[in-house]
């Protein structure tokens, strides 16, 4: 059984191969770029360099995810293993014995 670490990071991570992909659609738009510069078209080149550009920040800014990500699911591990946190804790319980509100009609 998976742990539940493993399975909220399942859900936020991007797909293993989405880096790849990235980088193959950045390699397409590089050679149209340069074929569009090459024939005088700067309307479409500024528009294939400004995704370019966009699509490298947007990778960054999917490793730098990654490893937040990472960087707490061991944080987590950690503090289980050391024996600091419960499962529930994980799972959003907090450890607070605090009663549910009540609510009362008039």
């Amino acid at each position: 059984m998976a742990t539940v670490t493993s399975l909220w990071l399942l859900l936020l991570l991007p797909r293993p191969d989405a880096s790849a992909e990235i980088e193959r659609e950045e390699f397409k738009v590089t050679l149209s770029l340069k074929k569009s510069a090459k024939e005088g078209d700067l309307a479409s080149a500024k528009i294939l360099a400004r995704s370019l550009i966009d699509s490298k920040k947007a990778r960054n800014r999917m490793h730098a995810t990654k490893t937040q990500i990472h960087s707490v699911q061991m944080n987590i591990q950690n503090q289980l293993g050391m024996g600091h946190m419960h499962r529930g804790e994980v799972l959003g319980g907090g450890g607070l014995n605090v009663p549910p509100p009540t609510y009362t009609t008039v």
